[in-house]
């Protein structure tokens, strides 16, 4: 527990979160203290040098897992590609590769967003969220698609059962500013996924392609699992009867 807050937490209060007597936590502690795991102030702890570098080489490690999987989509695909995580309701990038086509989504385009809903990417983790949150990210921003409360259910409840999402060009927007996206969950832990994986066209994608782009972002997921420790990525590679469906969810 001293490895998610930055105050000083009393013993009696570890010893009541691990479930032991304070006695015997104030022992573990003495050890902990002893090889620099946490630090000793006034009967309040903190997370220890040591534990700290060895948090901190962790974070860096995952953080090229994820460079490593979206420059491997980039590649493959030719497009933008972008790892995501949901903080706060709120879409922010966690890694990011250019796209290698001569005509690629920039950086901005490929990753600001008023809205969740606004990113294939985004639009993917919300699904994974309880569904009795969906209605209020929706009434947040209710000109995201323009769809009405219960077509975004369906959209958002089609995702989840797939494990796509999905975003392509509203027809009232200009073919100059317009993009798709697509995107799969990415997970460190079973449970549900802590990002969304995912690539952006400059363009509007037909069924086949995105089929396409889907097999790539399942490949780079499905590794990234395996790299984190997944034993099974826990989705099941696109087919095209399941594309079709996700792709006439997202008109």
């Amino acid at each position: 527990m001293l490895a998610v807050t930055d105050s000083a937490v009393p013993l009696s209060v570890i010893a009541r979160q691990v479930g032991l007597p304070p006695s015997t936590t104030h022992n573990l502690l003495i050890s902990l203290v002893e090889e620099d795991y946490a630090t000793n102030t006034d009967g309040s702890y903190r997370l220890g040098p040591r534990a700290a570098a060895i948090a901190s080489a962790g974070e860096e490690s995952l953080l090229d897992a994820l460079r490593s999987a979206t420059d491997q989509i980039a590649s493959t695909t030719g497009h933008s590609a972008i790892a995501v995580s949901l903080i706060g309701g709120v879409p922010k990038e966690v890694a990011y590769s250019p796209g290698t086509d001569l005509v690629t989504v920039g950086r901005t385009a490929a990753t600001d967003a008023g809205s969740a809903l606004d990113l294939a990417t985004g639009r993917l983790l919300v699904a994974y969220e309880d569904p009795a949150s969906w209605p209020r990210y929706i009434a947040e921003h209710p000109d995201v698609a323009g769809w009405p409360v219960d077509r975004w259910n369906g959209v958002l409840e089609r995702f989840r059962q797939a494990g796509i999402g999905l975003r392509l060009p509203r027809p009232d927007q200009s073919p100059r500013i317009s993009a798709s996206g697509v995107a799969v969950p990415a997970w460190r832990h079973p449970g549900k996924p802590a990002w969304a994986i995912g690539c952006s066209a400059p363009w509007s994608l037909g069924a086949d392609e995105v089929l396409t782009v889907a097999h790539e972002l399942w490949r780079a997921g499905s590794a990234l699992a395996r790299q984190l420790g997944l034993k099974e990525y826990p989705v099941p590679e696109p087919t095209e009867s399941t594309v079709a469906e996700v792709y006439q969810a997202a008109l």
